[in-house]
């Protein structure tokens, strides 16, 4: 019998654990206070964090290397309700990116956020999915590990640090 004639095994899996079955109580959303004197939102992506299992909590001093906010992202997000300035960027430093700083804080709020999203057409016509404009919804956790129910797809956070000095990379 040839290698072709062989029965095949199959396995697909992963090392996420499995999403409990039943229905998620979406929890109502939280307002976050605005920033006071020396207080600097910082906006960190699901993205990263998953693929660097990155952890930010509540109370935690930091040094972050991070960048000017995407803002017409942080406007399509929130429409004007969050103001966040700065984005902690895994990649600044291996991209060579300009105008990376460095942020040092204690992180005092995290607000997990979310967000539906709907069917919308690209530049060249082409069908994509994106964020309902100001559809964005935060709920404070105190921790990046830490999820709440929410409705649509987690995105982010805002980070909100404490005492916060930023200053220019050289």
């Amino acid at each position: 019998m040839s290698d072709d004639d062989q029965p095949r095994t199959h396995y697909a899996g992963s090392y996420e654990a499995r999403a409990p079955r039943g229905p998620v109580v979406v929890e109502e959303a939280d307002t976050a206070p605005p920033a006071g004197a020396g207080d600097v939102d910082v906006w960190l992506s699901e993205w990263q964090v998953a693929e660097d299992a990155f952890v930010a909590w509540v109370s935690e001093t930091v040094e972050w290397v991070v960048v000017p906010a995407d803002q017409a992202w942080v406007e399509l997000l929130f429409a004007g309700r969050r103001p966040v300035r700065l984005d902690r960027d895994t990649d600044a430093d291996a991209t060579g990116r300009s105008g990376t700083m460095t942020v040092t804080g204690r992180v005092s709020r995290l607000d997990q956020v979310s967000t539906a999203f709907e069917p919308t057409l690209d530049e060249e016509g082409r069908r994509q999915l994106s964020p309902v404009p100001g559809g964005a919804v935060g709920h404070e956790v105190l921790s990046t590990d830490e999820r709440r129910g929410h409705a649509g797809r987690l995105v982010g956070w805002v980070v909100r640090l404490r005492r916060a000095t930023v200053t220019p990379r050289g």
